[in-house]
């Protein structure tokens, strides 16, 4: 598979002799991943798809094979340079993933299966960074923007006693002027902040102290948040 440094650079030094432009060890796989993965059904007819991820990525894309119909879906981790997408995320991911009535299983992509709908696509149909990423999903398989109006998770919910209120923060793409200080003087008897532990130490720095929910995986998380009265 092409997960491991030394298949990135032979890739790299490949295209190098023939006369390509120096590119990123990502971009090469990125490149391989558009044009090598067979988009076409398998013998048996069966729906499949392919996400390299990131985790919200993955998420912003199940509307779209919701709307397809389902399918397997196979997993590409450790396929771009930017992405913390590995094995281990992806197994996190997956207890999540198979609990969907639209998604048959969830697989580690090996390279040799047959895929009909390559969900990568979505980063070239137009721009991620500006655009709604479920549409961006939709569009690269053909479906239309009005499926993202539906609920795509299925959870059971999970609480925790006298904890109604679930609170998220990371230390990325942050709105400056959400009063973080206005919603935790009005919540924190009842919150409880969902993250790792660098994220409380960030959050009770900036904000105050706050007890935090650690979750297994991401189906936990999921339920945690499906639970709770206010997120």
């Amino acid at each position: 598979g092409l997960t491991h440094e030394g298949d990135c650079e032979f890739i790299q030094h490949t295209i190098l002799r023939h006369g390509g432009e120096p590119v990123w060890c990502d971009d090469v796989i990125y490149n391989m991943l558009g044009s090598e993965v067979r988009v076409q059904p398998d013998d048996a007819g069966t729906v499949t798809f392919l996400h390299s991820g990131q985790v919200g990525d993955l998420i912003y894309g199940l509307p779209a094979i919701k709307a397809v119909g389902g399918g397997i879906l196979y997993l590409a981790p450790g396929n771009r340079k930017d992405a913390n997408f590995s094995i281990e995320m992806a197994e996190k991911t997956g207890t999540l993933l198979r609990l969907q009535p639209y998604i048959r299983d969830v697989r580690i992509w090996g390279r040799k299966e047959s895929i009909t709908h390559n969900l990568d696509a979505f980063r070239t149909v137009g721009n991620p960074t500006q655009e709604n990423l479920t549409d961006l999903h939709l569009r690269a398989v053909g479906m239309g923007v009005e499926h993202k109006e539906s609920a795509w998770l299925t959870v059971p919910p999970l609480t925790t006693p006298g904890k109604d209120v679930v609170f998220q923060r990371t230390p990325r793409r942050r709105n400056p002027h959400f009063s973080w200080k206005q919603i935790y003087d009005e919540y924190r008897d009842r919150a409880v902040l969902v993250g790792i532990r660098e994220e409380q130490a960030l959050f009770e720095r900036e904000v105050g102290p706050i007890d935090c929910f650690r979750p297994h995986d991401f189906l936990e998380m999921a339920s945690l948040i499906r639970g709770s009265s206010v997120f």
